[in-house]
């Protein structure tokens, strides 16, 4: 797994206008004080769902990596309150004040990086990595990758996953079911960024299934010693039972991203 360490946030830079949750922008250091650069911070006080919502974003990145789908590099963000208090934006200060302690931050990609364009076209280059997009978000049940919010990055060849608050939702009781492996009870994949260009072309799956199937013991555990205590409840533990259950029936879930793709 890769990396996920804590920092500080030091200074706020700017904030994001677009999304529910309005991200903000700061320069963070490590504990012993060294500038590590820009995170994009998903506040605790602006996540409706709060901690389970930190414990999603969070998941989603690390899943990512683990199956070989860039994002961002994660990162804990601990806020003070002597941060909150020298805030001069009235506005900003309140939700920093409703977020002391520990959120969700990913490095802030700087360098050409731009949102994916809504209509963009994807070219042969990136069609492997779409499909692989395309499969990760139905194993992770993210309705929130769709036509007109990618949530995708992107700069030359390079595709960039960001923004998982709505992954697994089956935890927030908008797509329930029993069988995570049968996708049609999952109408939002035809809705997805990429399932238009996808739709009748010969895609390659086998290394995002055999990715997937290689998720094993060290991951969860991985995971739980790195995840704050207070975000996972009982849902990291049905998070892992949902991933399971599709690795268990990992053919018939590959034969439908295929048939949903005919």
């Amino acid at each position: 797994m890769r990396p996920v360490p804590t920092l500080v946030a030091a200074s706020y830079q700017r904030s994001f206008n677009s999304g529910r949750t309005t991200p903000r922008v700061f320069v963070c250091e490590d504990f012993d004080g060294n500038n590590v650069g820009e995170f994009v911070v998903k506040m605790r006080g602006s996540i409706e769902t709060h901690e389970a919502g930190l414990l999603r974003e969070i998941l989603g990145n690390l899943f990512a990596y683990e199956v070989g789908i860039a994002t961002a590099e994660p990162a804990i963000v601990r806020i003070d309150p002597e941060l909150a208090a020298a805030l001069t934006n009235q506005t900003v200060a309140d939700v920093v004040a409703n977020s002391l302690g520990l959120n969700y931050g990913s490095a802030n990609l700087a360098g050409g990086y731009s949102t994916w364009p809504v209509g963009k076209i994807v070219p042969q280059s990136l069609k492997a990595d779409a499909a692989d997009i395309f499969v990760f978000d139905a194993l992770i049940q993210n309705p929130d990758r769709r036509t007109g919010k990618p949530n995708l990055l992107w700069k030359d060849d390079h595709l960039v996953v960001i923004d998982h608050e709505m992954a697994f939702s089956f935890l927030l009781s908008i797509i329930p079911s029993t069988t995570p492996w049968l996708l049609d009870e999952q109408p939002y994949l035809r809705d997805h960024v990429f399932f238009s260009e996808l739709l009748h072309e010969q895609v390659d799956l086998e290394r995002i299934a055999g990715a997937i199937e290689a998720i094993g013991d060290d991951f969860w555990e991985e995971a739980d010693s790195v995840i704050p205590n207070n975000w996972k409840g009982s849902e990291l533990a049905r998070i892992r039972a949902h991933v399971e259950s599709v690795q268990q029936h990992l053919d018939v879930f590959m034969n439908e991203i295929r048939r949903i793709l005919l």
